[in-house]
């Protein structure tokens, strides 16, 4: 088990750029920035009573709704509501996964029994986050919280699958970024505390349901096995670049305003693409699988203001690449 002797302080910014080489797809990029060629839950809490190492790294932007601190507070001390209240809904929850003669090891606010009481305890649909708690032992649990949409649920008619569901990032693709807060206690009498959250990816997956056919629904999540500490988007390799999807309103952080973001998309139907922000330090560009530059950004003005833009004509189920520079936040929209 985990030592219960750490530090209650927040901690500086964990790097944003890891070291080393990264294996797998080993294609590089070769940028040409020249023109391209013809082609509200209020989740507010006092943070001071809140704070545990790496806390700080979780984002808290309550325009966006992904105030991922606040809801963890209340996951871990919310009165009547969180885990430090032995017969809140959440621990019965829990407790009914592990206990089921499917023996699940974990429970998620996508569920399908229990997903909208979490949503109305916690606000989780509203605050646009997702939670998931997988219980490593009696003592230790780990809560993952991630502001990245995961897509709509199928649907079952007597454990039979009747409706497919719909992930936005594809079956087995890592869903980035993906927090990782872990909580302990020294026995089960004690109370939960948060020690250390840290920033990662996990691989998409369906969520597993207490029914024989797991997967009956096809509810979009991600396998808490898979997750990794570490950081995407920010090394020119093909396979480190970050998955968004057409509806994706997410934010690009660099670690400084010269510093590239990488992203990947590739969209399901054939049509205009086009990636916004009202960031007008922002510059990007969209690559074809060849990394060749099909578009670059333009400038434009509508009732929010001015506004940063691309556009290009995508073919079904066919990669781009989206280079973002020029800002350490940028928070794009795509349709």
């Amino acid at each position: 088990m985990r030592n219960k002797t750490f530090s209650r302080l927040a901690t500086g910014l964990m790097a944003l750029i890891m070291a080393g080489t990264i294996t797998g797809v080993t294609a590089t990029w070769a940028f040409d920035d020249g023109a391209p060629s013809p082609a509200h839950t209020d989740l507010s809490v006092r943070f001071a009573d809140f704070v545990w190492q790496g806390s700080d790294i979780l984002p808290t932007d309550s325009d966006l709704g992904k105030n991922h601190q606040a809801l963890i507070a209340k996951i871990v001390d919310g009165e009547n509501i969180g885990l430090n209240t032995p017969n809140s809904a959440l621990n019965e929850y829990v407790n009914d996964r592990i206990n089921s003669r499917y023996d699940r090891d974990y429970f998620g606010s996508m569920a399908v029994t229990g997903g909208t009481q979490m949503d109305q305890l916690f606000g989780t649909k509203s605050n646009n986050l997702y939670f998931l708690i997988h219980v490593i032992s009696k003592t230790e649990y780990h809560v993952f919280t991630t502001g990245v949409y995961l897509g709509e649920q199928g649907e079952q008619f007597l454990g039979f699958n009747t409706k497919d569901g719909n992930p936005s990032i594809p079956i087995g693709e890592w869903v980035y970024p993906i927090y990782r807060t872990i909580i302990t206690r020294e026995n089960t009498s004690s109370t939960w505390e948060q020690v250390i959250t840290q920033r990662g990816r996990a691989k998409s997956d369906w969520y597993d349901e207490n029914r024989s056919n797991a997967n009956a629904t096809q509810i979009p999540s991600f396998d808490p096995d898979t997750w990794e500490e570490r950081t995407m988007g920010d090394e020119p390799t093909l396979d480190e670049a970050i998955w968004t999807f057409v509806g994706d309103n997410r934010t690009a952080t660099a670690a400084s305003a010269t510093t590239p973001v990488f992203f990947r998309i590739k969209p399901k139907s054939a049509g205009v693409r086009t990636i916004k922000t009202y960031n007008v330090n922002a510059r990007f560009h969209v690559y074809d699988g060849n990394v060749s530059i099909i578009a670059s950004s333009q400038t434009g003005t509508d009732s929010g203001g001015d506004y940063v833009y691309v556009q290009w004509t995508a073919t079904a189920n066919t990669m781009y690449y989206i280079r973002f520079v020029g800002d350490k936040s940028v928070t794009f929209t795509v349709s």
